[in-house]
């Protein structure tokens, strides 16, 4: 149902589904942390009662239990299906630059609350290091497809995939035409290899247009 008795006898008050209460947690945890997912908060921001909340949710837990779902549902698994779905490796690995500036694929904030959030509760944080590790062996099957050793593609994956949590974690102030210009070492670094300099620069010319106005 999308409403309680009291908010269908109000037209003032707005018709909220349950999503709408998942998308106003997800936009408070980014910012401000698990802790702020307060249904009282929640419903104070979308205008509502407590009563609207349970007609949607058994409890917070519950509602905790969504962020946590469509966590999994953005982030996890595109790490997979684009290297998958890449035809070499320097498309898997372009790939990856890619996913990892472009919101619309990838939630960094998102990313970085949920890895918040697990430093203080362990059922969290069981969940995230089972992620984290899911992510690092898709990277290294694909390093592996590519012609690297087990052991060193392990590696290379952790490098790879760690580099990228320092940015979020450290919050690193970086122009995306100062992140480009480090595509060709950034390549070398991970790969041991060179990237053909065509193709770098088809990426490049690629992200700055979608950066565009």
């Amino acid at each position: 149902m999308a409403q309680t008795a009291a908010e269908a006898t109000d037209p003032s008050r707005p018709v909220l589904g349950r999503q709408d209460w998942i998308d106003a947690a997800l936009e408070v945890l980014a910012p401000e942390g698990i802790e702020a997912v307060q249904i009282t908060r929640l419903a104070r921001k979308l205008g509502a009662t407590r009563g609207s909340f349970y007609w949607h949710f058994k409890d917070r837990d519950d509602l905790l239990a969504c962020i946590i779902a469509r966590w999994q549902a953005a982030n996890s698994g595109v790490i997979a299906d684009l290297l998958d779905a890449a035809g070499s490796l320097t498309e898997g690995i372009l790939s990856l630059f890619h996913l990892w500036v472009n919101n619309e694929q990838f939630s960094s904030r998102l990313d970085q609350a949920i890895r918040d959030w697990a430093r203080h509760d362990d059922t969290t944080g069981a969940m995230v290091r089972r992620e984290e590790d899911h992510r690092v062996a898709a990277i290294a099957a694909f390093l592996r497809k590519h012609g690297y050793a087990k052991d060193e593609a392990f590696v290379r994956a952790r490098v790879i995939y760690f580099t990228q949590v320092g940015y979020y974690a450290l919050n690193i102030e970086e122009s995306m035409t100062e992140r480009l210009d480090l595509t060709e070492p950034y390549f070398r670094t991970f790969t041991g290899r060179e990237i053909d300099a065509a193709q770098a620069r088809d990426f490049r010319e690629r992200m700055q247009a979608e950066r565009a106005p």
